[in-house]
């Protein structure tokens, strides 16, 4: 009888990858400077991973809601219909890195796939390797601010008498308000003279 062998070359992995997150940036002040502006938001991340990597899968939250559920290890972990399920989308994947974008519109109603406007949006990233092991949860909060602030203003004072022009003097009051969705950084008021030259009240 003849015995026939055949080698197989096998790789061992129980090593889980590692995913961050880059944009938006982290703000633990929650002062708005991590606030996303755009329309269409470009977010992106890294990753780390000693073998192959399977895929990079995202969930965005709103306020209020419970954070998606992990597919379990293993199997499961290499079918994207578990991920989809789930609540999970895709990313854009490569060797070290990931991305995909957002698009977000003004108001605060969602229209067409896009998000709204709103505070406390939370961004959760996975990553699996062609092993099944799942990397630990990376999550990320930040605002949607796409509306300009609104101001408004009033002089009560805009002419003067006789007596003010002849001793070159006078006074006005400016008055007025600012308000903005998340709230506003500072409030410059500018007067210009009539030669164009300005000057910060």
């Amino acid at each position: 009888n003849t015995v026939y062998s055949k080698e197989f070359n096998t790789t061992v992995d129980r090593t889980a990858p590692t995913v961050t997150i880059t944009t938006p940036k982290e703000d633990s002040t929650k002062t708005g400077i991590n606030a996303i502006e755009e329309a269409s938001y470009k977010f992106e991340g890294g990753v780390i991973e000693e073998n192959s990597l399977s895929g990079i899968y995202y969930a965005i939250k709103k306020k209020n809601d419970s954070a998606p559920a992990a597919v379990s290890a293993g199997i499961d972990a290499l079918d994207s219909s578990k991920w989809t399920e789930n609540g999970f989308t895709g990313a854009n994947a490569g060797t070290a890195s990931w991305n995909f974008y957002q698009q977000f519109n003004s108001g605060t109603t969602d229209e067409s796939g896009n998000l709204s406007e709103g505070q406390d949006y939370t961004l959760y990233v996975y990553a699996v390797d062609k092993a099944g092991n799942v990397s630990t949860q990376q999550s990320r909060k930040f605002d949607v601010d796409l509306s300009a602030p609104a101001v408004t203003s009033s002089v009560t004072k805009n002419t003067y008498n006789s007596t003010d022009l002849s001793s070159n003097s006078g006074s006005f009051d400016v008055t007025g308000t600012a308000s903005d969705t998340y709230g506003l950084a500072s409030v410059i008021v500018h007067a210009k003279k009539s030669d164009g030259t300005e000057k910060t009240l």
